[in-house]
């Protein structure tokens, strides 16, 4: 076995044993079993000759796949305990106050909102005294008084554990974050703000002021579209448009997704290739244009793992070999599932551009080769070519989640995505001109409201396909 093979059958190993360990709960003794067998799978190895040297002898070599596999299963276990071990899950089902520090950006919606908290003290109602306490808590309440990040609140209300459903573990979902509670619509009271981090709190301020400088030079439902495509902002998107997203399975260009972040990754280093040829046009400044995509959103660790996956994509287009590329993308998911083994199971958005990602790299080109009858112009061979390779490889997985797939979804996404990056490229220009001049940024701003209104037209098309009243 080549050493190119037994780094990637190491990763895969790491990788299945904490996949074993997502599903399995052993008893105590696993541990024991598990040294004494890869203890006997090295002894076998040292004590039988084989002719193709000791690096190369099976039963070593399955030692060590069991051993990297042991690996996988302890680091899953460290995690959950550290997640389990907080302090919050011993105040469910009791009405406190408790103080936290909202440390994420809150998601919106029409009437509520959700964010996200770390807690630092609580006490019960007969208690005069504040406890030291830690953890994280998904709390949902109304859309006002207006929570921000960075906020020191005081919560009153009943802390609970996540709610469990037969075929979706929430409690897992949750996990993933770090979360173990809940709390719905408790009393606030603001104690302080700018409590948080001075780095996150400008990258919030930054994205906030880029949404309102293209929204300024680009009308409604256009502005809010963009901010979907740019920074994930739903916020101001109409339902039956978020509907229409549904029905021809365009969602994914308003989610920021993993599976978006790597085909915008994909697709701008073709637009690139356009005016720059070599390095400059197909490497630095695809990926400079991805680092700043992760920055505008506020760098969520979700957004960074889609980008480091989509800037591989440009590495493997440009100087990848099936093998270096095969493992580049295994040690990449395997650090990733290191430092939170529960992504691997749990986070839908890790799994979409992890296989997104193989699809590009795998099958891209050979598509594009396939479909010699679609002209090139406006990269549209390209695109096709990107998206049905991405396609590809996540349909499985959208089927086994959602149980359906929309016949439209591979045509729509098609004909939408080779003008998503000429979209994102004005509306971006349009955002970054808009801090020095409204006037100027309406330039641009016209141009970017071509091709969203493009795009808007063809998903409502083809959503008035499928019986769905659009307008």
């Amino acid at each position: 076995m080549h050493k190119s093979q037994i780094f990637f059958w190491l990763m895969a190993a790491f990788l299945g044993g904490v996949v074993w360990r997502s599903f399995f709960t052993l008893p105590s003794i696993r541990y024991p079993i598990f040294l004494i067998l890869t203890g006997i799978l090295f002894f076998l190895g040292v004590i039988i000759k084989n002719k193709y040297g000791s690096f190369k002898n099976p039963w070593i070599l399955a030692g060590v796949f069991l051993a990297a596999g042991i690996v996988g299963i302890i680091r899953y276990e460290i995690n959950g305990a550290a997640v389990r071990n907080t302090g919050l899950p011993y105040l469910h089902e009791k009405k406190i106050l408790l103080r936290v520090v909202v440390d994420d950006e809150p998601e919106r919606g029409d009437a509520r909102t959700h964010f996200l908290s770390a807690a630092s003290a609580f006490r019960h109602d007969t208690d005069e005294n504040w406890h030291i306490i830690n953890g994280r808590a998904r709390v949902t309440t109304r859309n006002f008084p207006e929570v921000r990040y960075g906020d020191l609140l005081e919560l009153s209300g009943h802390l609970e554990g996540p709610a469990s459903f037969p075929d979706f573990d929430y409690k897992a979902y949750l996990a993933k974050d770090g979360i173990t509670s809940v709390m719905h619509y408790p009393g606030i009271h603001i104690l302080a703000r700018n409590q948080g981090s001075a780095l996150k709190t400008k990258l919030f301020y930054l994205k906030q002021q880029f949404t309102r400088s293209f929204s300024r030079a680009i009308p409604e439902p256009h502005a809010a579209f963009l901010g979907g495509l740019l920074i994930g902002s739903r916020e101001s998107i109409p339902e039956k448009i978020t509907e229409a997203f549904r029905a021809t399975g365009t969602s994914h260009l308003i989610a920021l997704s993993g599976y978006n972040i790597t085909i915008i990754a994909s697709s701008v280093a073709k637009l690139f290739r356009l005016f720059l040829y070599g390095v400059i046009g197909e490497f630095l400044l695809p990926a400079l244009f991805v680092i700043l995509f992760a920055v505008m959103t506020g760098a969520a660790p979700s957004v960074v793992r889609a980008s480091v996956l989509g800037i591989l994509v440009l590495v493997a287009r440009r100087w990848g070999t099936p093998y270096q590329i095969k493992n580049a993308l295994t040690f990449a998911g395997a650090a990733m599932v290191w430092i939170n083994p529960n992504v691997l199971m749990f986070d839908l958005g890790f799994q979409l551009s992890f296989l997104a990602t193989i699809g590009l790299v795998l099958w891209e080109q050979r598509v594009e080769k396939r479909l010699w009858w679609i002209p090139h112009f406006l990269q549209l061979r390209a695109s096709a070519a990107t998206t049905l390779a991405a396609q590809a490889a996540v349909l499985p997985l959208i089927w086994l989640n959602f149980g359906t797939i929309s016949w439209i979804s591979p045509l729509v996404n098609t004909l939408v995505l080779m003008t998503i990056p000429w979209a994102m490229l004005f509306g971006f220009l349009t955002g970054l001109v808009g801090f020095f001049s409204s006037t100027l940024a309406l330039i641009p701003g016209w141009f970017a409201y071509l091709f969203l209104s493009y795009e808007l037209t063809i998903i409502s098309f083809f959503a008035n396909l499928t019986n769905f009243s659009f307008f």
